[in-house]
């Protein structure tokens, strides 16, 4: 059990106003590739902010008060997220991370985090899923 005294990243990088500054970044460059923001089509604009948000705060420590994870495989699995997708997603998030001065073994802890849920996102997490499901 963590010590809930300990800072969580989510608290090193500013709070609310830190993470708002890494999102609003990160959804500027996630919506820039068609590739990507393809995935969610015909989703609120302010929504998928929204989550996006909640989704990286999670990342970096914050509690899911509002969050849910398991919720995210009857939100994600339905659009065919592709292995390489979110590859792509996790590299442009790497990215805005390093631009934002995160330092390299918070960014490792966070990616790590996310690559937890790949398996609520990605449906079949096979590294052959992509050459059956083009």
């Amino acid at each position: 059990m963590s010590d809930p005294n300990e800072q969580t990243l989510f608290d090193k990088y500013g709070g609310v106003p830190g993470v708002r500054n890494i999102v609003r970044e990160f959804h500027l460059r996630f919506v820039a590739k068609p590739t990507l923001s393809r995935y969610f089509d015909g989703v609120d604009a302010q929504k998928l902010i929204q989550h996006h948000a909640e989704l990286i705060a999670f990342a970096m420590g914050r509690p899911a008060s509002t969050f849910d994870p398991k919720k995210m495989p009857e939100q994600h699995h339905p659009r065919g997220i592709t292995p390489s997708a979110f590859e792509a997603v996790i590299n442009i998030l790497r990215q805005v991370m390093l631009d934002a001065n995160v330092e390299g073994k918070d960014i490792a802890a966070i990616i790590n985090r996310m690559d937890m849920q790949r398996h609520n996102i990605v449906q079949n997490t096979s590294p052959y899923a992509e050459a059956y499901n083009p």
